[in-house]
């Protein structure tokens, strides 16, 4: 792991480590942590860039550019995270229905305020959580130990059970023919949310991401646009993992309607897939030298 930069340490923040301490992110291999203005991270670690979430369930991504959900809690993907966290913790994944089915099942189920996707103005389909699903489950099934390092350090580390059930299900989604899983058209996915009530914001510009905030702060958000202004057009990756809990609990207690003993997923196993599911796509979509901050 790598110490703290001397301008972080010099401004009293938390440790802090990058994507490539856990050989995650793109070319991380080669990558050493990205220096970060120590006002900025005074300032997260403050309190002073947090405000009051919009929502209790992961209902923005965690994209960092303006013009979606801004105060929304935000996991990668939006809505459709809990489809693939549910996909990935899922014990019978051969009964799974397909990635059309999960997402428009799941979002329908979801209370209005909890419902949003989005897209960009670079193409139809601006979410690399979505667009990239069937890479990301291809990340999840090549490095399921560094994932899970990451998640550990971070915060909450699966099982050994837990870990060989997230590989055991995201080969079945890629390797499936006779049912495939993933959706041709990527931007039917966003569609299909969207039919189901989802708002799909339009996200603004170029991915300028300089770090990974990782908030446990329960019902609180990053205020994207306070990021903006104050600190020369800044944006960052928002994970606010508190609110996993809370989709976590909605899938088993609303939307998996078995039994107690018969239900095919536990609450700490899907939050615990939805971290997993997070972090891979940050590995496809962020560089290794991407700092992470935990608040």
């Amino acid at each position: 792991m790598s110490m703290l930069q001397p301008e972080a340490e010099a401004a009293g923040v938390n440790y802090h480590v990058s994507l490539s301490d856990f050989e995650l992110g793109l070319n991380s291999e080669s990558q050493t942590t990205r220096m970060v203005q120590p006002e900025l991270y005074t300032a997260l670690v403050s309190g002073s860039l947090s405000v009051d979430a919009t929502s209790t369930f992961p209902a923005a991504c965690i994209d960092g550019r303006l013009g979606g959900k801004e105060t929304a809690a935000s996991g990668a993907g939006a809505s459709v995270l809990l489809a693939y966290g549910y996909t990935l913790a899922h014990d019978r994944g051969d009964l799974l229905a397909d990635e059309g089915h999960m997402v428009g099942e799941v979002v329908e189920q979801l209370p209005e305020a909890e419902r949003g996707v989005h897209t960009d103005d670079q193409s139809n389909c601006g979410c690399i959580a979505v667009c990239q699903a069937p890479r990301i489950f291809e990340e999840i099934l090549a490095k399921p130990v560094t994932l899970a390092n990451a998640a550990h350090h971070l915060s909450d580390k699966p099982s050994s059970r837990e870990l060989e059930l997230y590989c055991a299900n995201a080969a079945y989604t890629i390797n499936t023919k006779t049912r495939p899983y993933f959706t041709d058209n990527r931007y039917d996915v966003l569609q299909t949310a969207q039919n189901q009530g989802a708002e799909l914001t339009v996200l603004q510009g170029d991915h300028t991401e300089s770090l990974i905030v990782f908030n446990t702060i329960d019902g609180t958000t990053i205020d994207r646009q306070a990021l903006y202004d104050n600190f020369s057009g800044a944006s960052a990756f928002i994970i606010d993992y508190w609110a996993y809990h809370n989709a976590a609990e909605f899938l088993y207690q609303e939307y998996d309607r078995s039994s107690p003993q018969e239900r095919s997923i536990t609450v700490d196993s899907v939050r615990r897939a939805m971290l997993i599911y997070t972090l891979a796509t940050l590995s496809v979509a962020a560089t290794g030298s991407t700092p992470i901050l935990k608040i």
